[in-house]
């Protein structure tokens, strides 16, 4: 028997000199070589020399150095999210990978979370706290130690503020564009394995909008939604706008029409069944909202509806200078803090820690630890009759958009031409498209124009149209040569006294293209009350 190890390392190398230093400098030499190609060549010449380095590497390197090869490739390459097989989660982080997101290094953990801790079952020796929201308990454009969560433990270890008899760990289970039934969700099915003594959620603007989904790379999309995976490019999203320039949010928070109120309701049903789960374990749950004048009514008024009894707070940053990060609209570290002091004035008042209001900083001007009252129905009345009268359009001329059309969009309304061309041309609708218009007082009827292309995967084509949640009319289209220019009309169901109407049109049709793989299925062309 032969005992002598066989180290490949070292084979035929000189003393202090490892066999892979030529193979590496030879890679390095390849890749010189391909950022010449680059430079000189388009394709397909530069896409053959990247295949040759690529094989050059898996062949020669040792397996320490490709997995860093491979690392840094990931982290310069690709997005920072990971897709789960949870449709009303949608994604976490790649685990274990440092990045830089809007000029900020991200560091990922073992759980997909931004933080440089294992977040592991609590070992009983802390009272723990988990931070629930998205991108400000992320701290999406700052340092990881600048947020509030991370603040308010800095603080509470500061002044020796501890809990139960324990010290005070905070979490953070956030990410940017997750949204109230993102997050919700994500805690409830992992509510036994975190085991927080305390939650606080985090609410804000873009907390209606359908899930994002994640393309190959890692990086999110609103071109399609896990969560409601048979609507694919008809997904709703607050900034379903961006696909025409601009990053105007849409009616979506206004809870409007049927669109907009089942996701509030299913947000809030959400967060109610976070909060039965969390009261059944004898714990506590704390509901902040970031306030915004196109929000915070709405949640107040659902908070209400959806009969939560944890203490809800209307919160704030933007209540002196210098709160906002200089390349992005997120607070730094000062607005951070103006967040976590309202947190811990707000626990201190309702007796769940013990702190000293005094030994606290106070709190800016403007906000309190008490919490928010109860919002009346003729209050939330009055805020949807105020937005759909100042900024919804009667009708729309697809062929003649103006940008202030845009935030009737809901969702499945997709652009013909990139921007900054896109209302230049009618756009597409999917297979399910949605609009708001302001109620025409005394209209009785609803007309759609629409164009439905030639291509004879559409046909049969069948078309129905909804106003306000009822269906109103179907189009059945039995062959490409009825193709065409169309009409859809419908009554305005009677009694109708809302201020605003929501449009729905939805069909299993769709064609798509070899790179593009938009679900389109007609142009819109015309809509109009009379």
């Amino acid at each position: 028997m032969n005992d002598t190890i066989h180290n490949p390392g070292r084979e035929g190398a000189g003393p202090g000199r490892p066999r892979w230093i030529f193979p590496l400098i030879t890679a390095l030499l390849t890749l010189i070589a391909v950022g010449v190609i680059l430079l000189l060549f388009r394709k397909p010449v530069s896409e053959l020399a990247g295949r040759l380095f690529f094989q050059h590497a898996a062949r020669y390197l040792p397996e320490t150095l490709k997995e860093q090869f491979y690392r840094r490739l990931a982290g310069e390459v690709s997005g920072i999210y990971d897709p789960i097989p949870e449709p009303d989660v949608g994604r976490v982080m790649q685990a274990w990978v440092v990045k830089t997101d809007r000029q900020a290094e991200v560091v990922s953990n073992n759980a997909g979370m931004r933080d440089r801790r294992h977040y592991l079952p609590p070992s009983g020796e802390a009272y723990r706290i988990v931070c629930l929201g998205d991108s400000y308990i992320f701290g999406q454009g700052g340092k990881e130690e600048d947020r509030f969560s991370n603040q308010i433990e800095e603080i509470l270890k500061r002044l020796g503020v501890t809990a139960e008899g324990k010290p005070i760990e905070v979490y953070s289970l956030g990410l940017p564009g997750w949204t109230a039934v993102n997050e919700a969700t994500y805690l409830t099915s992992r509510l036994s394995a975190y085991s927080p003594d305390l939650i606080v959620v985090f609410l804000v603007g873009n907390d209606i909008s359908d899930t994002y989904g994640v393309t190959g790379v890692g990086v999110i999309t609103n071109s399609f939604s896990p969560e409601r995976r048979r609507d694919g490019s008809g997904a709703c999203f607050i900034y379903l706008s961006n696909l025409f320039g601009t990053l105007e949010q849409n009616f979506l928070t206004y809870d409007l029409g049927p669109q907009c109120r089942g996701r509030w309701e299913k947000a809030f049903a959400a967060l109610k069944r976070l909060e039965e789960l969390q009261n059944s374990r004898g714990k506590r749950m704390l509901v902040a909202v970031l306030d915004r004048p196109d929000f915070t009514p709405f949640v107040r008024y659902h908070y209400n509806q959806s009969r939560m009894e944890s203490p809800l707070i209307v919160t704030n940053y933007l209540l002196e200078k210098g709160t906002l990060l200089d390349h992005d609209p997120h607070p730094n570290r000062r607005g951070h803090e103006i967040l976590a002091l309202h947190l811990l004035h707000s626990l201190g008042r309702l007796g769940w820690l013990e702190i000293d209001p005094d030994s606290l900083d106070p709190l800016s001007a403007g906000l309190s630890p008490n919490a928010a009252e109860p919002i009346t129905p003729e209050e939330i009345e009055y805020w949807r009759r105020k937005v759909a009268g100042e900024r919804l359009p009667e009708k729309i001329d697809f062929r003649r958009m103006r940008p202030s059309d845009l935030a009737a969009f809901l969702g499945g309304i997709l652009p013909d031409r990139p921007s900054p061309r896109a209302l230049e041309a009618p756009p597409w609708g999917s297979v399910k498209s949605a609009l708001l218009l302001k109620r025409l007082p005394g209209a009785e009827r609803i007309r759609v124009e629409i164009e439905v292309p030639p291509a004879v995967e559409l046909y049969p084509f069948e078309i129905t149209m909804f106003i306000d949640g009822q269906p109103a009319t179907t189009l059945l289209l039995k062959e490409a040569e009825e193709a065409g220019v169309h009409l859809l009309e419908g009554e305005l169901p009677k009694g109708g006294e809302a201020p605003a109407v929501e449009v729905v049109l939805e069909t299993n049709s769709y064609l798509a293209g070899i790179t593009d793989h938009r679900m389109r299925s007609y142009r819109w062309l015309n809509i109009e009350q009379e």
